[in-house]
């Protein structure tokens, strides 16, 4: 599952948070350590972002309606429509970035991984110290994260039959 030479991390979502179920660490000078079974809100993430984007219309508008976008840093989204926007993008750009909404120092990109008919189950992101990685480092490195993406998609397909 690691992609492009940093931490990969798979996602899924659990109520309105997400939760780490794997990881591969790639060692380094500087590494984001985040643990599986970490949960997070979903709307701070783009991990989570991306699994927003996959919930039909209904389910996206009850969690809108439900949300309390607490401030976890300066930069996290508090405004409903700032989130509805970056999630309709992150639908119909198949990927997601947040920066520094989590935590000062981390920025991610995420894309999801979708069962046999398509739905979004999982997201597998990178996540990078914003020391380490600029925005479009993180962008450039969608298409390895889509392969990545790609190959869970080929193994649930093997593990699960027809």
């Amino acid at each position: 599952m690691s992609s492009a030479g940093l931490t990969t991390a798979l996602s899924v979502l659990d109520g309105d948070d997400v939760v780490h179920v794997a990881r591969v660490p790639v060692r380094g000078v500087i590494t984001v350590s985040i643990p599986v079974g970490s949960r997070f809100p979903a709307y701070a993430t783009a991990m989570g972002r991306v699994l927003l984007s996959g919930l039909d219309e209904d389910a996206f508008r009850a969690y809108l309606e439900r949300v309390d976008l607490q401030p976890l840093t300066g930069h996290t989204v508090r405004d409903i429509e700032q989130l509805r926007a970056i999630i309709t993008a992150a639908r119909e750009e198949r990927h997601c970035v947040a920066d520094r909404e989590l935590n000062q120092s981390l920025r991610a990109v995420a894309v999801p991984v979708h069962d046999r008919s398509g739905v979004p189950i999982a997201a597998a992101d990178i996540a990078a110290g914003t020391g380490t990685r600029t925005l479009d480092e993180l962008r450039a490195m969608v298409p390895h994260l889509r392969q990545c993406a790609t190959g869970i998609e080929t193994d649930l397909r093997l593990v699960s039959g027809p």
